[in-house]
């Protein structure tokens, strides 16, 4: 199994080296050395201590029968090795001052879970204790036997009775009793079957992450510190408090739930994210996928990712009001466009879609992106007041969200076309060296598949539903 997790170290970094650019030795001073290194150390950690650590990432607390509370937790069991972690975090580094970057020792942090070995564990949780925001403390409270999955993740949910006072809002802090007598805590938010949540993705919506741009986004993976999207801050903290209501002698404030692609490695280093640039607290959501599997990663299905993370908070909370937040630059759009289209409550309970339009990464890409005719095709049949593209976050100062829809009084959707058709002589041309495809429904609703490129539309031909569709695995891509 260690052999094995070294290989996947060793991929991973070839599959940085390439998709950075740095695929010719000589294009890097010092980096043939640092390959070198590498190879030279494999064999030299085949026997390296190692040991266990766990993380915890919460996700919420909802109301059930009796006045209790229904708490669910996700947990990872992991095998730290010793001697791989040096070596991946030396190479990491050496790469970095091979290509100009400087190391920084945040990228601590980063790695600390890059290197661990995925074994497939069993982990006793013995029990859990709460503590809300008064500093008032349970009992340590037992919970069922919990298991490990093939992901080496642990479940705990389990009702709980809480001290009074814990109201639909609040948030607690959970200690997790583990085998070895060690405890992780975590933050919970209590969430009520009232009130409002801001559902978002993070990169390139909250964060900038330069998705559109390969090399860019891995230095600000592995090396660069983390920089919000101007103006996003203050709009999240303007949804606290204009969505905040009154209940009994209190507030309910808003919940918000963060959905990310990124491996759940960096679930620390998102949440350091959010508390730097003041971003309202929040439970983050993200992908099972493994940060040594960067191939699996770029194949993730991102539409199909969003919209049944979303459509799954949205079923544990059906009567509540939501916002979904995302950006242009990958199938954001087009999966919050699903989850209105195909799912009851959705169309019931989902009040507004704010889209930012990603700019300045990718022309080529950006061109197919940014198009009316794209937001129009991907939001088809959702209420064009319930959706809105933006460029910068203060557009929405004036509007009035608790009274529903994203746009204040006289504004009107400008991205909104009634029949989105393809421009005179134009096509949607090619991304990704024409590995993508194009899906076209005609008029009896057959799926029709073309390569990009291959089929010339004709002037005005109209466009009823268009997805990429990704390789032979089926993983969408971006639009």
């Amino acid at each position: 199994m260690l052999a094995g997790a070294i290989a996947n170290h060793i991929l991973s970094l070839a599959v940085v080296l390439f998709a950075t650019g740095f695929t010719s030795v000589q294009s890097a001073p010092g980096l043939s050395s640092a390959v070198s290194q590498l190879t030279q150390k494999v064999d030299q950690v085949l026997h390296g201590a190692h040991t266990r650590e766990y993380l915890l990432i919460p996700m919420w607390a909802k109301q059930a029968p009796g006045g209790k509370w229904h708490l669910r937790l996700r947990g990872y069991v992991l095998d730290m090795h010793e001697k791989p972690g040096a070596m991946f975090g030396s190479a990491i580094a050496a790469f970095g001052a091979a290509v100009g970057v400087g190391h920084k020792e945040e990228m601590k942090r980063r790695l600390r879970f890059a290197y661990s070995s995925l074994e497939t564990k069993p982990v006793t949780v013995k029990d859990i204790q709460i503590t809300d925001s008064a500093g008032k403390t349970t009992e340590w409270l037992p919970v069922e036997s919990v298991k490990t999955n093939e992901q080496a993740a642990f479940d705990i949910n389990t009702d709980v009775t809480l001290t009074p006072g814990c109201t639909s809002g609040n948030w607690v802090t959970v200690s997790v009793r583990l085998e070895d007598n060690g405890v992780e805590k975590g933050a919970v938010p209590l969430v009520g079957e009232k009130g409002w949540t801001i559902i978002s993705d993070m990169d390139d919506t909250i964060r900038d992450s330069r998705v559109l741009q390969k090399a860019e986004a891995l230095k600000r993976l592995f090396y660069l510190p983390d920089e919000a999207i101007t103006g996003m801050p203050e709009l999240y903290m303007y949804l606290m408090g204009k969505l905040s209501i009154p209940e009994g002698a209190g507030i309910v404030q808003p919940t918000f739930h963060y959905l990310s692609a990124s491996p759940y490695e960096l679930h620390h280093n998102l949440a350091k994210f959010l508390e730097t640039f003041k971003f309202p607290q929040a439970t983050i959501l993200p992908s099972p996928v493994r940060l040594q599997y960067l191939i699996q990663q770029a194949k993730m299905d991102l539409r199909e990712y969003k919209r049944s993370g979303t459509i799954s908070v949205i079923k544990q909370f059906p009567t509540r009001q939501y916002i979904l937040s995302g950006d242009s630059g990958q199938m954001d759009p087009e999966a919050y466009g699903d989850v209105v289209r195909m799912f009851d409550e959705g169309k019931k309970q989902v009040s507004c879609i704010l889209i930012r339009l990603v700019e300045g990464q990718s022309p080529k890409v950006e061109a197919v992106k940014n198009t009316k005719e794209r937001f129009s095709i991907a939001f088809k049949d959702v209420p064009q007041t319930k959706w809105r593209v933006f460029k910068d976050p203060m557009e929405f100062m004036k509007v009035q969200f608790s009274e529903g829809g994203c746009y204040a009084a006289g504004e009107t959707n400008q991205w909104f076309v009634a029949n989105p058709t393809v421009p005179a002589g134009g096509t949607l041309g090619t991304i990704d060296g024409g590995k993508d495809s194009i899906l076209k429904t005609d008029k009896s609703n057959n799926i029709k598949m073309r390569p990009i490129g291959s089929h010339q539309f004709k002037a005005g031909e109209p466009i009823q539903v268009v997805t990429l569709s990704g390789d032979a695995a089926g993983g969408t891509l971006g639009f």
